[in-house]
């Protein structure tokens, strides 16, 4: 214990595959109003997020929970997740439990594609800057 250890090497493999090795910024207080560290207000926030994106979509918010595989319904899981995590920082294992018990590598890959289409949909882009 109290070894340090060198992690240029990994950093430098990270990097070369494209994966950002750039320190994370926390959002200040005043940006997420809404985070907390009950349990009781953080399925508040699941529950806001669904209710919030689900019209976008032209679906149930219910339905964003389930497994089904329609674009839509897909597409707006992907986006409820890229929500609770950037805008909520809630972790990986949560975000999967609320979305029906997804695993942690489901959520990293909402995560990433949400990142390129809010790249590609300027109008997707508007909609969560709204929100």
């Amino acid at each position: 214990m109290g070894e340090t250890v060198d992690l240029s090497h990994a950093k430098q493999a990270l990097q070369t595959i494209g994966i950002s090795t750039a320190p994370v910024s926390t959002p200040t207080d005043s940006e997420q109003p809404f985070v907390a560290t009950s349990t009781a207000n953080q399925a508040e926030q699941f529950e806001d997020i669904l209710h919030k994106i689900a019209p976008y979509f032209g679906v149930e918010p219910s339905a964003i929970l389930g497994q089904s595989r329609i674009k839509e319904l897909s597409q707006a899981r992907q986006l409820a997740m890229y929500m609770a995590k950037t805008k909520f920082g809630r972790t990986l294992q949560r975000i999967g439990d609320y979305f029906g018990g997804r695993n942690h590598a489901s959520v990293i890959y909402a995560i990433q594609i949400c990142d390129q289409e809010l790249q590609r949909q300027p109008q997707l882009r508007k909609f969560m800057q709204g929100l």
